[in-house]
């Protein structure tokens, strides 16, 4: 009996740990939209479960909406994660499109759909968005219940504690007033959400406090600043806020290569300014180093991570980091403060 109890009990803890997958919205619903554009959609979800969800495979009912990207890593028990596809209305003027994805998970099995309508006139939807999101009525978004003096255009630097890939990257970059930063992202108004586009695994939107909640300090404060464009620039941080959203699905850029449509995270944040500067460069590049500070040898860290690339070492090469954009002249340094 007092074995059949310990097993039951196994058992029933056993079924009690599971991944549960939350889309909140399955059906993101475009409205009336010109015939022409791609339009990117991205569906986020949360492990509402309480051990780690990992995506199998995404597949689409057809040609016309291709999957992008999506979450390949396992997510963490209240993380979240998105699934991110491309639509082509291009000859479905005067047509509904009604098309679907399949998401196999360790949890359950889910279809996401994208519907809407396709018109001829493009003239009277000119100011249509060209990306959408499940976001807008998205009930799991609890943790929005908390806000910061953060708007669109803001540039998030973060003190993120990645392992040594962050120690390698602080170590050879400074940040304003000697902190150390090793990612950032572009603050974006998605709906009624507050997001960061961020090339984080691939570039995608995270919400606000999920942003903010990878790292605190002792306290239980983020380990995050705000760098804000100065008052008379503020259209051009807009700007570049609205160019970021075209980035979500693009790859992360792990050889750090200027050019080559993918993107680190602070190589994203350079682009968009630069964009919206009229391809004018806002943040400056620099000679990137990888060597050990005060000497000339290269630190064994990224002599071993650009050999698992089967790539040189780009020392000298132009690039950029987020300790350098925070030092620049044209941005204003704000603490993160909980409103």
């Amino acid at each position: 009996m007092r074995l059949l109890t310990i097993v039951l009990l196994c058992c029933s803890f056993n079924c009690l740990a599971q991944p549960k997958i939350d889309f909140g919205n399955t059906i993101v619903e475009l409205g009336e939209v010109p015939e022409g554009p791609i339009y990117n959609i991205t569906w986020y979800f949360h492990n509402t479960g309480n051990e780690p969800l990992v995506i199998s495979d995404v597949k689409s009912s057809g040609s016309i909406l291709l999957v992008s990207n999506y979450d390949k890593s396992p997510v963490r028990p209240g993380g979240q994660g998105c699934v991110q596809a491309s639509l082509t209305t291009k000859g479905w003027a005067n047509n509904r499109v009604n098309k679907s994805l399949v998401v196999k998970s360790n949890a359950r099995e889910i279809i996401l759909t994208a519907q809407g309508f396709v018109t001829t006139d493009s003239l009277d939807h000119k100011d249509r968005p060209d990306t959408f999101t499940n976001m807008v009525t998205n009930a799991v978004v609890k943790s929005n219940d908390v806000y910061y003096n953060i708007q669109p255009g803001d540039v998030l630097f973060q003190d993120l504690d990645c392992g040594a890939e962050c120690d390698a990257i602080e170590k050879v970059t400074e940040g304003i007033d000697g902190m150390d930063f090793s990612h950032c992202g572009i603050v974006v108004q998605m709906g009624n959400e507050m997001m960061v586009v961020e090339a984080y695994g691939a570039v995608k939107a995270t919400l606000v406090n999920d942003f903010l909640a990878r790292t605190k300090d002792a306290s239980g404060k983020p380990r995050v600043v705000i760098g804000r464009l100065k008052d008379e620039q503020s259209s051009l941080a807009d700007e570049s806020a609205e160019i970021a959203k075209k980035y979500i699905g693009k790859g992360y850029d792990d050889a750090f290569e200027m050019g080559n449509d993918k993107y680190y995270c602070s190589e994203l944040v350079y682009e968009c300014f630069k964009k919206a500067n009229k391809n004018k460069p806002f943040f400056q590049l620099n000679k990137m180093t990888f060597k050990e500070p005060g000497t000339d040898t290269i630190m064994s860290f990224w002599v071993d991570y650009f050999k698992k690339l089967g790539k040189p070492v780009p020392e000298g090469k132009k690039g950029i980091n987020p300790g350098a954009m925070s030092r620049n002249k044209d941005i204003q340094i704000i603490r993160l403060q909980q409103l």
